[in-house]
């Protein structure tokens, strides 16, 4: 594994151009972020997605369109190039299950064509706690990890 581990006070500098964040509830880090950011991370999670009416769905059922569902989705991705060092930040909570976040940001990260990362750990996880979860998963690029407790001696 190619893991870069960053000190807390070196956590907004420059060298990613995707930041993944855990919830607002879940690192200081990500409050800060949604400070900086005038709440608009915060303030997502109270945004209720509309459904799609029934007559809608039935002309799209009738013209063979097909119908999406993105109901489901709690990964959220901002362009912060205009506030911070970085391109994008990408909020995906925890839901208390480091495997599947991890597997969620590692895919985000694909999808986005695999550009240079920083993931800001959660606020009780350590660098040895989720390095045991991590290294399941065979990353060759190099990826910029942020944990609130430091770096370990």
């Amino acid at each position: 594994m190619n893991a870069q581990l960053l000190k807390p006070h070196q956590a907004f500098q420059p060298g990613a151009d995707l930041w993944i964040v855990p919830d607002v509830l879940e690192s200081s880090f990500c409050t800060k972020l949604n400070w900086l950011l005038n709440f608009q991370l915060s303030l997502a999670g109270l945004h209720q997605k509309k459904k799609m009416s029934p007559v809608l769905k039935k002309i799209c059922t009738d013209a063979d369109f097909p119908i999406f569902s993105f109901e489901n989705n709690d990964v959220m991705m901002i362009p912060t190039k205009n506030y911070f060092p970085n391109q994008y930040t990408l909020m995906i909570p925890t839901r208390n299950n480091l495997a599947v976040w991890t597997e969620k940001y590692l895919q985000s990260w694909r999808d986005l064509n695999s550009p240079s990362i920083r993931v800001f750990l959660p606020r009780l996880i350590s660098y040895e706690s989720y390095f045991d979860v991590f290294e399941k998963y065979p990353i060759k690029s190099k990826i910029a990890f942020v944990s609130e407790q430091g770096v370990p001696i």
